[in-house]
C-alpha cells in the first residue's frame, strides 16, 4: 500500500488547482461578460415563467367563466390599453 506524501509544495498546488477549475485562467474582462450573460439568462428565465404563468392563468379565467365570456375580456383589455395610450403623454406633458 502506498501513502500520499505529507509535504505538498505550494507551487505543486497552485499548478493542480487552475488544472481543475478552468475559471482561474479566465481574464477579469471574460469573467464580467460571464457574469452579465448569466444575469441576462437568469432573467429571460424569469420572464418566461411569468408569460407563463399570466397565459396559463387567463387560459383557466376564460376556461372556467363560459363560452363566450372571453369577448368581454378582450374588450376590457384593449379598452384599457387604449386609454392608457391616450392619457400617458398628457401626464408627462403635465408633470415637465
Amino acid at each position: 500500500m502506498q501513502s500520499a506524501p505529507l509535504n505538498v509544495n505550494n507551487d505543486e498546488k497552485d499548478e493542480n488547482e487552475s488544472m481543475t477549475n478552468p475559471l482561474t485562467s479566465i481574464s477579469n474582462d471574460d469573467q464580467a461578460i460571464l457574469a452579465t450573460q448569466n444575469k441576462i439568462h437568469k432573467n429571460k428565465i424569469k420572464v418566461a415563467a411569468t408569460v407563463a404563468a399570466l397565459l396559463g392563468g387567463s387560459a383557466g379565467l376564460v376556461a372556467c367563466s363560459g363560452a363566450g365570456a372571453w369577448r368581454y375580456y378582450l374588450a376590457g383589455g384593449i379598452c384599457a390599453a387604449i386609454s392608457h395610450a391616450v392619457a400617458t403623454p398628457v401626464d408627462v406633458i403635465k408633470v415637465r
